[in-house]
């Protein structure tokens, strides 16, 4: 192999390493994003299944007054 070879090969290593480095960092951030957009969805479900609990208790549950 001459010198431009093992420059070429050099080069692309190189490359590929930084390119790998820069997407793993854009994954990294993304999946923190989606966390917390699954983290905010999961709360707004928590709120909905108390609301439709807290109807459900106000409609079935009711005591007889006159009993």
């Amino acid at each position: 192999m001459n010198g431009d070879t093992i420059a070429i090969i050099v080069a692309v290593i190189g490359t590929n390493l930084a390119l790998f480095g820069f997407l793993s960092r854009r994954i990294d951030g993304m999946e923190g994003r989606l966390n917390g957009r699954i983290d905010a969805l999961s709360s707004r479900i928590d709120a909905i299944h108390s609301r439709i609990d807290a109807l459900y208790q106000a409609l079935f549950n009711r005591k007889d007054p006159a009993a």
